[in-house]
Protein backbone atom coordinates (compact mmCIF):
# COMPACT_ATOMS: atom_id res chain seq x y z
CA UNK A 1 0.00 0.00 0.00
CA UNK A 2 2.23 2.33 0.99
CA UNK A 3 4.57 1.80 -2.08
CA UNK A 4 2.06 3.39 -4.53
CA UNK A 5 2.57 6.70 -2.68
CA UNK A 6 4.80 8.89 -5.02
CA UNK A 7 6.70 11.02 -2.69
CA UNK A 8 8.93 9.48 -0.30
CA UNK A 9 7.07 8.45 2.27
CA UNK A 10 8.98 10.43 5.19
CA UNK A 11 8.32 13.77 3.81
CA UNK A 12 4.80 13.22 4.74
CA UNK A 13 6.36 13.38 8.62
CA UNK A 14 7.14 16.80 7.62
CA UNK A 15 3.36 17.98 7.05
CA UNK A 16 2.10 15.60 9.78
CA UNK A 17 4.83 17.11 12.38
CA UNK A 18 4.08 20.85 11.83
CA UNK A 19 0.20 19.88 11.47
CA UNK A 20 0.29 18.25 14.88
CA UNK A 21 2.37 21.27 16.21
CA UNK A 22 0.04 24.39 14.32
CA UNK A 23 -2.69 22.17 16.36
CA UNK A 24 -1.51 22.57 19.38
CA UNK A 25 -0.04 26.19 19.45
CA UNK A 26 -3.24 27.38 18.11
CA UNK A 27 -5.74 26.25 20.71
CA UNK A 28 -3.04 26.74 23.78
CA UNK A 29 -2.86 30.43 22.47
CA UNK A 30 -6.05 31.09 22.61
CA UNK A 31 -5.77 30.78 26.83
CA UNK A 32 -3.56 33.30 26.46
CA UNK A 33 -4.87 35.91 24.12
CA UNK A 34 -7.70 38.81 24.15
CA UNK A 35 -10.14 38.06 21.62
CA UNK A 36 -9.13 40.91 19.47
CA UNK A 37 -5.47 39.23 19.28
CA UNK A 38 -6.90 36.16 18.26
CA UNK A 39 -8.59 37.55 15.40
CA UNK A 40 -5.95 39.97 14.04
CA UNK A 41 -3.57 36.83 14.35
CA UNK A 42 -5.91 34.86 12.29
CA UNK A 43 -6.52 37.97 9.80
CA UNK A 44 -2.79 37.51 8.82
CA UNK A 45 -2.43 33.99 7.95
CA UNK A 46 -2.16 35.14 4.17
CA UNK A 47 1.28 36.87 4.99
CA UNK A 48 3.40 33.83 6.56
CA UNK A 49 1.25 31.73 3.92
CA UNK A 50 3.14 34.14 1.33
CA UNK A 51 6.27 34.12 3.23
CA UNK A 52 6.59 30.27 3.30
CA UNK A 53 5.38 30.21 0.36
CA UNK A 54 8.53 32.05 -1.02
CA UNK A 55 10.85 30.02 1.30
CA UNK A 56 9.64 26.37 0.55
CA UNK A 57 8.06 26.30 -3.27
CA UNK A 58 10.60 29.79 -4.39
CA UNK A 59 6.96 31.42 -5.71
CA UNK A 60 6.75 35.24 -6.51
CA UNK A 61 3.48 36.55 -5.67
CA UNK A 62 2.35 39.56 -8.02
CA UNK A 63 1.67 42.57 -5.95
CA UNK A 64 -1.74 42.89 -5.62
CA UNK A 65 -1.77 39.96 -3.72
CA UNK A 66 0.56 41.43 -0.95
CA UNK A 67 -1.46 44.45 -0.98
CA UNK A 68 -4.80 42.25 -0.57
CA UNK A 69 -2.85 40.83 1.97
CA UNK A 70 -2.07 43.93 3.96
CA UNK A 71 -5.64 45.45 2.90
CA UNK A 72 -7.49 42.58 4.78
CA UNK A 73 -5.05 43.13 8.02
CA UNK A 74 -5.67 46.94 8.16
CA UNK A 75 -9.23 46.60 7.73
CA UNK A 76 -9.69 43.63 10.30
CA UNK A 77 -7.41 45.80 12.85
CA UNK A 78 -9.04 49.22 12.18
CA UNK A 79 -12.72 47.25 12.91
CA UNK A 80 -11.37 45.43 15.90
CA UNK A 81 -9.73 49.06 17.35
CA UNK A 82 -13.18 50.72 16.60
CA UNK A 83 -15.07 47.44 18.66
CA UNK A 84 -13.99 48.87 22.12
CA UNK A 85 -15.45 46.75 24.76
CA UNK A 86 -16.85 48.60 27.81
CA UNK A 87 -15.44 45.82 30.40
CA UNK A 88 -11.85 44.73 30.96
CA UNK A 89 -11.46 40.70 31.01
CA UNK A 90 -8.42 40.38 32.93
CA UNK A 91 -9.06 36.28 32.08
CA UNK A 92 -8.63 37.49 28.21
CA UNK A 93 -5.59 39.25 28.39
CA UNK A 94 -2.70 38.61 25.98
CA UNK A 95 0.32 37.48 27.20
CA UNK A 96 4.18 37.08 25.83
CA UNK A 97 3.30 33.36 25.54
CA UNK A 98 0.26 34.11 23.88
CA UNK A 99 2.04 36.16 20.99
CA UNK A 100 4.87 33.20 20.98
CA UNK A 101 2.41 30.46 20.79
CA UNK A 102 -0.17 32.43 17.94
CA UNK A 103 3.70 32.93 16.04
CA UNK A 104 3.87 29.47 16.21
CA UNK A 105 0.15 28.61 14.96
CA UNK A 106 1.23 31.02 12.08
CA UNK A 107 4.43 29.61 11.27
CA UNK A 108 3.79 25.82 11.21
CA UNK A 109 0.13 26.49 9.77
CA UNK A 110 1.66 28.22 6.46
CA UNK A 111 4.68 25.62 6.79
CA UNK A 112 1.78 22.83 6.43
CA UNK A 113 -0.32 24.00 3.65
CA UNK A 114 3.11 25.25 1.48
CA UNK A 115 4.52 22.03 2.10
CA UNK A 116 1.77 20.17 0.74
CA UNK A 117 1.28 22.67 -1.82
CA UNK A 118 5.06 21.31 -2.57
CA UNK A 119 4.83 17.80 -2.58
CA UNK A 120 1.17 17.83 -4.58
CA UNK A 121 3.42 20.02 -7.18
CA UNK A 122 6.71 17.97 -6.99
CA UNK A 123 5.18 14.93 -7.03
CA UNK A 124 1.31 14.93 -9.07
CA UNK A 125 0.16 13.13 -6.08
CA UNK A 126 -3.92 12.32 -5.36
CA UNK A 127 -5.53 13.94 -2.15
CA UNK A 128 -5.81 10.11 -1.31
CA UNK A 129 -2.12 9.66 -1.71
CA UNK A 130 -1.46 12.55 0.72
CA UNK A 131 -4.40 12.00 3.11
CA UNK A 132 -3.23 7.86 3.32
CA UNK A 133 0.66 9.33 3.81
CA UNK A 134 -0.12 12.49 6.46
CA UNK A 135 -2.76 10.50 8.07
CA UNK A 136 -0.16 7.54 8.68
CA UNK A 137 2.18 9.80 10.35
CA UNK A 138 -0.33 11.83 12.65
CA UNK A 139 -1.74 8.93 13.70
CA UNK A 140 1.93 7.33 14.75
CA UNK A 141 2.60 10.63 16.50
CA UNK A 142 -0.91 10.68 18.59
CA UNK A 143 -0.81 7.27 19.71
CA UNK A 144 2.92 8.02 20.91
CA UNK A 145 1.61 11.27 22.23
CA UNK A 146 -1.56 9.56 24.35
CA UNK A 147 0.74 6.47 25.32
CA UNK A 148 3.75 8.83 26.98
CA UNK A 149 1.36 10.80 28.87
CA UNK A 150 -0.38 7.60 30.37
CA UNK A 151 -3.78 8.38 28.36
CA UNK A 152 -3.69 5.80 25.76
CA UNK A 153 -5.55 3.14 28.06
CA UNK A 154 -7.67 5.02 30.08
CA UNK A 155 -9.42 6.60 26.71
CA UNK A 156 -9.60 2.83 25.26
CA UNK A 157 -11.24 2.36 28.66
CA UNK A 158 -13.86 4.69 28.29
CA UNK A 159 -14.68 3.84 25.14
CA UNK A 160 -15.30 0.46 26.18
CA UNK A 161 -17.33 1.63 28.73
CA UNK A 162 -19.78 3.73 26.95
CA UNK A 163 -20.24 1.99 23.70
CA UNK A 164 -22.45 5.48 22.29
CA UNK A 165 -19.03 7.24 22.25
CA UNK A 166 -17.45 4.71 19.68
CA UNK A 167 -20.48 5.85 17.09
CA UNK A 168 -19.77 9.20 18.23
CA UNK A 169 -15.81 9.13 17.72
CA UNK A 170 -16.66 7.23 14.14
CA UNK A 171 -18.66 9.96 13.14
CA UNK A 172 -16.17 12.06 14.02
CA UNK A 173 -13.38 10.49 12.20
CA UNK A 174 -15.98 10.54 9.25
CA UNK A 175 -16.45 14.06 9.28
CA UNK A 176 -12.36 15.05 9.53
CA UNK A 177 -11.84 12.33 6.44
CA UNK A 178 -14.23 14.29 4.23
CA UNK A 179 -13.22 18.32 5.26
CA UNK A 180 -9.16 16.76 5.04
CA UNK A 181 -10.16 15.86 1.05
CA UNK A 182 -11.93 18.97 0.49
CA UNK A 183 -8.82 20.48 2.33
CA UNK A 184 -6.45 18.75 0.15
CA UNK A 185 -8.33 19.30 -3.48
CA UNK A 186 -8.44 22.86 -2.53
CA UNK A 187 -4.11 22.93 -1.88
CA UNK A 188 -3.99 21.17 -4.89
CA UNK A 189 -6.27 22.54 -7.16
CA UNK A 190 -6.03 26.07 -6.13
CA UNK A 191 -3.13 26.79 -4.04
CA UNK A 192 -2.15 27.02 -0.18
CA UNK A 193 -2.97 30.64 -0.51
CA UNK A 194 -6.81 30.25 -1.28
CA UNK A 195 -6.55 27.58 1.36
Amino acid sequence: MFRRLKAPFYKYSFTSLSNVLSSFCQLEALKYLSFPTQVLGKSSKLIPVMIMGIVIQKKSYPAYEYAVALFILAGVALFMISEKSSQVDQENETTLAGLILLVGYLTFDSFTSQWQGFLFSQYQMSSYQMMLGVNTFSATLTLISLFLSGELFPAIYFVMQNPDCFAHVLLFALCGATGSMFIFYTIKTFGPLVF
